[in-house]
């Protein structure tokens, strides 16, 4: 029988960290509430109870169905709802640091449980892990790009006036991707003896993360920062959870997994190297120390592509510039190769005053014995 190690993880958020869940909250559902500097998440239950009880519920549906373009906090100010907000909501934060001169915005919630508690789940836990121990392997031994520059040259010519499809970008690198995916799969003989192939990822488990709790939720502005210290505030706004807070889960690895503890914590070190090298020494920004992994949404193209790893600097960066000119042609990515840099913005947001990066998180690990 196969044997297991078995791990207590701890994850240090040194940024804000977005698991998307897929829902966003428009305008006529939250609370924005520029006096005070908070946003409200109703408890809609509440919130309709409350209007019920006051007369206001038709002219509430009324709001909702219409075109009209008030806001909600506008909307219960002229209804003269007589509640304070914290009454019929279920949490809210300080958008103290956030930009809301430009218009209104949706807000893209995190993931939550059954009782509204965030937590980061082991699935997205794994899959950066993964990916961390894949990209190290293909620092090893980099290929060539250039027939991939052909097909992208080909592809961007047959799509002079509009962009690609994604699937027409991915088709290109479909190869590659199943050679970086090569040593996570074996052909064993089960035992009917017939073979068939095996993810080995099946033996490295990853558990949901403990709960945290609405107070460790915070809102996080997309930030592009570009190398003349110039920076765009864009309408793009996360509920994530705060820097500061350390997450906990557990981790299983079977023997048969081609990787050890030492491998994962290598990894992570060698590819927080790459990211001071391609991207954080490029902007000025110093140099960090791992183990780090960088989990969740907004935390920008490096950290989730194999572009560099793969084919080198050279033809990573010329690969990464014209991939990303295909598919967002107005920004003239071109320019990046002649910069040194692709993308040739770097992703933050601001927190208490200060700048950080999406996603960004130190990571320990302690063996559990018995």
């Amino acid at each position: 029988m196969a044997t297991k190690e078995y791990y207590q993880a701890e994850l240090w958020l040194e940024g804000p960290v977005h698991i998307g869940c897929g829902h966003n909250l428009n305008k006529k559902e939250y609370i924005l509430d520029k006096q005070n500097k908070r946003i409200w998440v109703p408890n809609f239950r509440k919130l309709i109870n409350a209007l019920n009880k006051s007369g206001l519920l038709a002219e509430y549906e009324k709001y909702l169905m219409s075109g009209d373009r008030r806001d909600l906090n506008s909307f219960l100010k002229q209804s003269a709802l007589k509640l304070t907000y914290d009454q019929i909501s279920q949490y809210s934060y300080d958008i103290s640091s956030i930009n809301w001169d430009q218009r209104m915005n949706d807000l893209s919630l995190t993931l939550k449980d059954a009782y509204y508690n965030p937590y980061i789940p082991g699935s997205t836990i794994k899959g950066a892990l993964m990916r961390n121990l894949l990209y190290a392997e293909q620092l090893n031994a980099p290929v060539s790009g250039k027939a991939k520059l052909n097909e992208l040259d080909r592809l961007a010519s047959q799509n002079q006036r509009r962009n690609p499809r994604n699937s027409d970008i991915n088709r290109i690198f479909f190869d590659d991707m199943r050679a970086v995916e090569k040593g996570l799969h074996s052909v064993l003989t089960n035992n009917r003896g017939i073979k068939e192939q095996i993810k080995l990822a099946r033996y490295f488990q990853v558990s949901d993360s403990e709960p945290l709790d609405v107070v460790d939720l915070t809102l996080s502005q997309k930030i592009d920062s570009f190398r003349d210290r110039q920076e765009n505030k864009l309408p793009i706004i996360r509920e994530s959870i705060k820097p500061g807070k350390r997450v906990y889960f557990t981790i299983s690895i079977d023997e048969r997994f081609p990787y050890d503890i030492k491998d994962i914590e290598e990894s992570l070190e060698r590819v927080t190297e790459e990211m001071n090298r391609l991207y954080r020494t490029p902007f000025g920004i110093d140099p960090l120390e791992g183990p780090l992994l960088s989990i969740g949404g907004g935390t920008g193209f490096l950290s989730k592509s194999f572009m560099y790893a793969r084919f080198g600097d050279q033809d990573g960066l010329t690969l990464t510039a014209k991939t990303l000119d295909l598919l967002f042609k107005k920004h003239k990515h071109k320019q990046d190769v002649r910069e040194g840099v692709s993308p040739r913005t770097f992703k933050d947001t601001e927190y208490d005053g200060s700048y950080t990066e999406m996603g960004l998180c130190a990571l320990h690990f302690h063996r559990i014995e018995g």
